[in-house]
């Protein structure tokens, strides 16, 4: 019979041996977590916000570990009889399956890590089966060594907390992160606001952005289904920019752009967790209009987009309104990470049931909540931008908008769409399009909810008085395709529809509206902006105000040029050679690609699709194109030679 004293020393000494290998495993795990992310660390309001967040996930691991420990124990002790050495021997059997189990994540983790990194800095450019290949391959390698030394890991760390004392320690830390998970601080409003401006003449201005809205799905660019009939009323009264295009294919070298009037070459914000480094922070739209007196906020449900994580200051940025989610902005990140990073997006589209959810975590009407709330807090002369997230995938609109174009059908998870795309890209088979059209479809429907809550979110303006004094401004970073074999955004082929997008501004008191033809980019719009506060254009932004093509009545001159650039596979550190590089004109689109050095050019009507290169046929337009990108960034020259 085993003695009392006996069955309770084995017990802790199992429950010390799983509990410990258990959490140091954990805690290394969050280790790599935590510098796999640490870009991150910008978005949070204050240290105190880092101090309470890291407390809550050293809780988690510390209470998933005790939990694990406590159950292993049991099960030993149900399982291995009475024996004292039977449930040593069972003890050490279930101790070294945890310890392989742990160190093969923990080699999974660091060398994921290692390539995650490599792939931010484009320190190296690894093809998709190559890389998991090698990425397994090393967390096999290192999980083996780590399981050949676990008798000397084990012995160390149970030397490391033996005692009573260094129990009562590690119980203390849990305690202390519960304290502080407990007491942790709200999300307040990031606020850098010094002393009250004082009140100006100028007029106010609110940018209204929305994240995937492709001018090619709009009614008001002559798009087949009613999608934005309040946008349509709005435009009655507006200037409209018929030609108007992004700078790049995603959201944050486009926002990036938006924000600064400088080019993706310029601000040097390449990649999706992209940033304005140190030399470049001080040449933004924000700035200038705080310069001149202007109380800056922000509304941004896209965390790709938001102001601290993007290095852009305004005076208040609230986190990012996310419904259905109670947590700090880390895990808010790795919500937007899983709408878009391309791995985490397969999960959904492959196993629905498991990563799935049939209600957006964005909806369009939240982030117009907020924005209101902001409204409340700013004194005239304000800029407010509310970046919407809607109409970005993964389509999920709310009755009464779901089925109004589509007509039925189970259609809320993309599960469709993830078999259909070849591994690692967005491209898929001509043969698939019914799918895609139909796609198209949802996407309209969630375009429809968008523009409703837009009107709602203009009517309660116009009742309050607030639009008296101040111009609106629509537009979006970039579009979405659906056509030409290509899905989504960030491609690299800058397609027609994920390029064009809408820009529609309405000054105080404009009573009629027109139609602009001029060929314009994103970088325009910083010194519109500008133009419209009264603030002169600063030599360092690449855009010209579109204030004198408002102002003149020859809105029929299509002349212009707008660039837009693709430099995602390319380092920030080292010279662009891996990108493309695309202009486009009144009638034509060339795209200019940097590592194979060869250019496509498209009639602009028929670039939807980019399936007829007429380079080859109008070759003096072609040179004259590629010579227009050349000219206007000379750098470019060298991978061009």
């Amino acid at each position: 019979m085993l003695q009392r004293s006996e069955f309770s020393r084995v017990l802790l000494r199992l429950w010390s041996r799983l509990t410990l290998t258990a959490a140091a495993a954990g805690l290394l795990f969050l280790l790599f977590y935590t510098l796999e992310h640490i870009d991150g660390w910008i978005v949070y309001s204050s240290t105190a916000e880092i101090v309470a967040d890291t407390a809550v996930r050293v809780l988690a691991v510390l209470v998933l570990a005790s939990v694990f420990g406590g159950v292993g124990a049991t099960l030993t002790l149900i399982f291995a009889g009475r024996e004292p050495g039977k449930l040593q021997r069972r003890a050490d059997a279930l101790v070294n399956a945890v310890v392989a189990i742990a160190a093969l994540l923990c080699s999974l983790v660091v060398w994921r890590t290692a390539f995650m990194w490599a792939d931010i800095v484009k320190l190296v450019t690894v093809p998709f089966a190559a890389k998991y290949s090698i990425w397994l391959l090393a967390a096999a390698l290192g999980g083996v060594t780590l399981w050949r030394r676990r008798s000397q890991s084990l012995r160390r760390l149970e030397a490391g907390f033996a005692g009573t004392t260094t129990r009562r320690a590690v119980i203390a830390a849990g305690l202390g992160a519960a304290v502080v998970s407990v007491a942790r601080p709200g999300l307040p409003l990031r606020s850098t606001v010094g002393a009250v401006l004082p009140r100006s003449q100028r007029r106010n201005i609110i940018l209204v952005t929305f994240d995937a809205l492709s001018a090619e799905d709009m009614s008001l660019y002559g798009y087949h289904l009613p999608t934005t009939p309040n946008i349509d009323a709005f435009a009655r009264t507006s200037s409209v920019f018929d030609n108007f295009y992004s700078c790049s294919t995603f959201t944050t070298s486009s926002v990036a752009s938006m924000l600064t009037g400088r080019y993706p070459l310029n601000t040097r914000v390449f990649h999706p967790w992209g940033h304005l480094r140190a030399e470049n922070r001080d040449k933004t739209l924000l700035n200038e209009l705080r310069a001149a007196g202007y109380r800056t906020a922000a509304s941004v449900s896209n965390v790709l987009a938001y102001p601290p994580r993007l290095g852009v200051e305004f005076d208040i940025a609230p986190t990012p309104p996310v419904k259905g989610v109670i947590a700090a902005p880390p895990v808010l990140m790795d919500d937007a990470l899983f709408l878009q990073n391309h791995e985490r997006i397969i999960l959904e589209y492959r196993m629905p049931k498991l990563f799935g959810t049939t209600q957006s975590r964005f909806p369009p009407e939240l982030c117009f909540a907020q924005a209101e709330a902001l409204l409340g807090l700013l004194t005239p002369p304000f800029f407010l931008w509310v970046h919407v997230m809607a109409p970005h995938d993964p389509y999920q609109p709310s009755p009464p908008f779901l089925n109004r174009f589509v007509g039925g059908g189970d259609m809320r998870m993309i599960s469709e769409i993830g078999p259909l795309l070849y591994e690692s890209s967005r491209q898929y088979n001509l043969r698939d399009q019914p799918t895609f059209d139909r796609w198209r479809l949802r996407y309209d429907e969630w375009i429809a909810q968008t523009d409703a809550a837009f009107g709602q979110f203009q009517s309660r303006l116009e009742s309050r008085g607030t639009l008296s004094n101040t111009a609106v401004i629509v537009s979006a970073d970039h579009g979405e395709s659906f056509q030409g074999g290509t899905w989504g955004h960030a491609s690299r082929t800058q397609l027609r529809q994920v390029v064009h997008v809408p820009l529609i501004l309405r000054l105080p008191s404009q009573a009629d509206g027109q139609r602009i033809v001029l060929v314009a980019d994103q970088t325009a719009l910083a010194p519109t902006i500008l133009g419209v506060a009264g603030v002169p254009t600063p030599e360092w932004m690449d855009g010209k105000s579109l204030m004198p093509a408002i102002n003149s009545a020859a809105t029929n001159d299509v002349n212009g040029i707008a660039f837009t650039q693709f430099f995602q596979t390319d380092s920030v550190f080292k010279p662009v050679r891996h990108g493309t590089v695309g202009a486009i004109n009144g009638k034509h689109q060339y795209v200019f690609d940097l590592e194979s050095g060869k250019g496509s050019l498209y009639e602009l009507a028929h670039a939807n699709s980019q399936d007829n290169d007429i380079a080859a046929s109008e070759p003096h337009i072609a040179a004259s194109m590629r010579e227009m990108i050349l000219s206007r960034f000379p750098e470019l020259r060298r991978g061009a030679a």
